[in-house]
Order: C-alpha cells, then sequence, then structure tokens
C-alpha cells in the first residue's frame, strides 16, 4: 500500500529524511522481502503436508515476482529521477 501511494504520488525524488525515493523505497521493501527470503531457507518443505507445501511454494514465487516487480517499477522511477545515486541495495542482490 506504501508502495503504490508512493509511485502514484510523487513526483518529488525525495523521501523522508531527504533520502533519494530511488534508494529509500527498494531499500524499505527490499529489505522486507529478503528477510521473508531468510525465513523460508529454514522451511523443511518435505516436512510439510501436500496443502502446505503448496502454499509454502505460492509464497517463495510470490516473494520472488514481488522483488523483481519493485525493482522494475524502481527502474521506471529512476529515469523520472535522473542524478540520483545508484540504489545500494539492488547493486547488493546482483539484481
Amino acid at each position: 500500500m506504501v508502495k503504490k501511494y508512493i509511485i502514484d504520488n510523487t513526483k518529488y525524488p525525495r523521501a523522508t529524511g531527504g533520502t533519494p525515493i530511488t534508494t529509500w523505497l527498494p531499500n524499505q521493501i527490499g529489505a522486507c522481502l529478503e528477510q521473508c527470503e531468510n525465513y523460508m531457507q529454514h522451511i523443511d518443505a518435505s516436512k510439510l503436508s501436500a496443502d502446505q507445501r503448496i502454499t509454502y511454494e505460492t509464497i517463495v514465487k510470490d516473494v520472488e515476482s514481488q522483488k523483481k516487480k519493485i525493482f522494475d517499477e524502481v527502474d521506471s522511477l529512476q529515469i523520472d529521477f535522473q542524478g540520483q545515486e545508484v540504489d545500494q541495495f539492488k547493486s547488493r542482490q546482483g539484481l
């Protein structure tokens, strides 16, 4: 919800505190998605019931999809906000 609000309503290239939005946005959402991935690595899918395994696999795919989607959206924002620093989270993740 926050991501949608920011993307839909901002024409100003700075987030709260003056951080470039193209750095702040993926770092916030990316950190949450990264934590989801960390938790998922500790789940032994072989110990899940069939229904739980389906849910788990769906969540794994959704997290991957959302991560790609947010970085695609941020890439399009970077075109609008030329001259801002390179996104460190994205660089760290090899995306």
